[in-house]
């Protein structure tokens, strides 16, 4: 999620979460002010892996 918009992973990652949906969707919460909302969802991966795919809304909903 934070590669979507452009930022270190370390200085971010403990001001977002994700969390999983139905049908493979991802709820995304963070707390940076000006980013805009993000959204993701799941891809199949290799047992023991993770994958998803993430984007920023064009706006603020």
């Amino acid at each position: 999620m934070l590669k979507a918009v452009g930022v270190g992973i370390p200085e971010h990652l403990h001001r977002v979460s994700v969390h999983s949906c139905t049908g493979g969707e991802l709820r995304v919460r963070h707390d940076m002010e000006g980013w805009l909302p993000l959204c993701g969802h799941g891809l199949e991966a290799p047992d023991n892996y993770s994958a998803a795919i993430a984007w920023q809304l064009a706006e603020a909903a």
